[in-house]
């Protein structure tokens, strides 16, 4: 709660007390990972790789591991925990967020191409499966901004995403009425 409020600071600190308190609770690591993420990864990923130990069961855990391994380009292994997570669990943004992840940083321009050949499979793959999505935010879903970085004209790869996602959610396709009718 106190990371969501925006008090990083207040919640490491409440969840480095829970660990000294109870070093063995799966919670307390996967949560302090979550809190570490962005500011200290190295450490974060410590505290996630205990937590999927000590948890081995928990989609959480292993989604936070996957979070904190995708930007440091750690993909293959990024790619294996979300793949874990969406094994213990039937949530669709899972399946989704392990199918379209982009490494952060390519490499050559041959693994740009095979990048590229691998997400568009696995979006044909997630427009065959019908997938649906209540709530896209909610459903743990990543973005595709990461093609900007490929170099490539990303026109029709952007609308094929734009028609899965409407497809898995069709409110998101709605046009309130007064856009609908413009004035004169």
């Amino acid at each position: 709660v106190l990371n969501e409020a925006g008090r990083t600071q207040a919640a490491r600190g409440a969840l480095e007390k829970a660990l000294h308190l109870n070093p063995q609770s799966g919670i307390a690591h996967c949560n302090l990972a979550a809190v570490l993420m962005d500011q200290e990864p190295d450490e974060a990923e410590q505290h996630a790789r205990r937590a999927v130990e000590l948890l081995p069961h928990s989609f959480e855990a292993w989604v936070t591991l996957g979070k904190i391994l995708q930007p440091q380009s750690k993909v293959g292994e990024a790619r294996a925990a979300f793949g874990r997570a969406s094994g213990l669990t039937a949530m669709p943004g899972l399946r989704i967020l392990h199918a379209l992840m982009l490494p952060t940083i390519m490499g050559t321009l041959a693994e740009v191409e095979a990048t590229r050949v691998q997400f568009e499979q696995a979006l044909d793959a997630l427009i065959a499966a019908q997938i649906k999505l209540a709530d896209p935010i909610k459903a743990l879903c990543n973005t595709n901004f990461l093609l900007a970085y490929h170099g490539h004209n990303d026109r029709a790869i952007q609308q094929r995403i734009a028609s899965f996602y409407l497809q898995a959610c069709p409110t998101l396709g709605y046009v309130a009425a007064h856009c609908s009718a413009p004035r004169t």
